[in-house]
Parts: C-alpha cells; sequence; structure tokens
C-alpha cells in the first residue's frame, strides 16, 4: 500500500510522529501565547526581519533591541532603541472597535501588525524607523521565512526561544491572570448554582470554596485576603487547584 504523503503545510503540522504525546500537537494547546504556558509566539516575530531584532510585545512602536553590523538596516542608519513605525506602506499599530466606534490607535503586538507580510517571506519591504529626535530613517528590509520544511525556521528561533519568556515559575502568571483570560484550563466562575436572580457560585481562586459559601470577588492583582496566595501556589498548588469536573469544584 502506497504511503501518504501529504503536500500541504497543515496536514504535515497536524501529524503527530510515533513516540510523541498528544500534547506536542498545536491543538492540544491552551489558545495563549501571551506569554503561555507551552511557548511564547512572540519570539518568532520579533526576528522577521534579516539584520535586526525588535522587542516582541510591541510596547513603544515596536523598539529596535539589536542591530547585526554590516546589515542593510544597519547601512541605512537604523539603530538601537529605534521605533519601527511603518511596514511595507502600513504602520504597525492596531485600532480597536468598539460600541461606540473606532478607538484611537495603540501598539499592537507583532503577531497581529505583521501578518500582512507572512506571504511575502524571502523578498525585500520597505521599513520606517523613528530615532529618539523625531528624525526618520528607511530601510529595504528582507523577510524570513517562518518554516523550514515543517520546522520552525532555526533563524527565526534558535532552540530554547520559544519558551525562554516563560513566567518562572509558572504559577506566578496562572494567578495574575484572569478574567477568564486562561479560560481553555484555567477556570474563574464554578460551582453555578441555578435559582432566580444572579447566578451563585464561586472565583476558583478563592479559598473557601464549600457548598453555602458566598461569593468572593478577587482583588486586582492578586492580593485579596479571601484568595490563595502567591506563596500558596508556589508551596501547595497541588492542595489548592483542585480539579473541575462539570463545572464543579472537586475536593
Amino acid at each position: 500500500m502506497p504511503t501518504i504523503d501529504p503536500k500541504n503545510l497543515s496536514a504535515q503540522l497536524a501529524h503527530r510522529a510515533r513516540g510523541n504525546p498528544p500534547s506536542s500537537q498545536p491543538y492540544s494547546a491552551i489558545s495563549n501565547c501571551f506569554p503561555g504556558l507551552e511557548f511564547d509566539f512572540r519570539n518568532i516575530w520579533k526576528n522577521l526581519f534579516e539584520g535586526l531584532e525588535l522587542h516582541e510585545a510591541g510596547e513603544g512602536n515596536h523598539v529596535v533591541l539589536d542591530v547585526i553590523p554590516g546589515s542593510p538596516a544597519a547601512v541605512a542608519g537604523v539603530a538601537v532603541f529605534d521605533h519601527l513605525v511603518e511596514v511595507d506602506g502600513r504602520a504597525p499599530i492596531l485600532r480597536q472597535v468598539l460600541p461606540s466606534g473606532p478607538s484611537g490607535d495603540e501598539p499592537a503586538e507583532l503577531a497581529n501588525a505583521l501578518t500582512h507580510i507572512v506571504t511575502k517571506a524571502g523578498t525585500a519591504v520597505l521599513c520606517v524607523f523613528e530615532k529618539e529626535s523625531g528624525a526618520r530613517v528607511t530601510a529595504t528590509l528582507t523577510i524570513r521565512p517562518i518554516f523550514e520544511g515543517v520546522a520552525l525556521a532555526e533563524p527565526l528561533a534558535e532552540p530554547g526561544a520559544l519558551t525562554q519568556s516563560l513566567c518562572s515559575p509558572w504559577q506566578a502568571d496562572y494567578r495574575e491572570c484572569s478574567c477568564f483570560y486562561w479560560a481553555a484550563s484555567r477556570p474563574d466562575f464554578v460551582n453555578y448554582q441555578p435559582g432566580p436572580g444572579p447566578a451563585k457560585g464561586h472565583d476558583w481562586m478563592q479559598t473557601n470554596r464549600d457548598p453555602g459559601a458566598p461569593y468572593q470577588p478577587d482583588l486586582e492583582g492578586g492580593f485579596s485576603p479571601t484568595h490563595i496566595k502567591y506563596d500558596d501556589l508556589y508551596k501547595e498548588w497541588e492542595k489548592h487547584l483542585r480539579f473541575v469536573i462539570g463545572g464543579k469544584d472537586e475536593a
């Protein structure tokens, strides 16, 4: 019987090699990469242009962190701390659209701001950088391909790059991020009780989640006295993070 040899990249990426656990597949991820528990995809985008490295989060309009001497960026006058303000005719910003209408422009992460040029891998695009003085320089930079076959291109993400910015320990971000930010793996509201009036239940991070205990809102920053503390998770996370089955907190 002939073997199946998929030609499209999506089919190859979906293949689970013999010996790899299910958790090695993208579909098993928690749908979160900022920073995420498995990998931080931002570390790919920061190296998308040959000759320079950008700040991965896009704060401050995508600050330049490093420029390779002799590269087209260096020859054009791009320097560390310059800001990327335009790529291929578009500003790397995100405009939020609210019910009241479009909001002001806000810096976007590179994963959102540069998606329009990914299909131009191997070609050069015009990039505009702004210096602290307000002066601008223009450089024609080549876009790196994201994949080499079905593997991430090593110039884009060296070994260890995808995990180097994850929270350490992971409990810190796990405790701090709420409001359904971790919705795929970390519940916010458990022990729902039907009935008239507002929904009854518990914040999963409150210490008293016994039947009949009132709902306690979490304070911003994770410092509520009625909730699990950071130290609790660092030392005894397996005790405090009980399984949730069918929306119910299991002791």
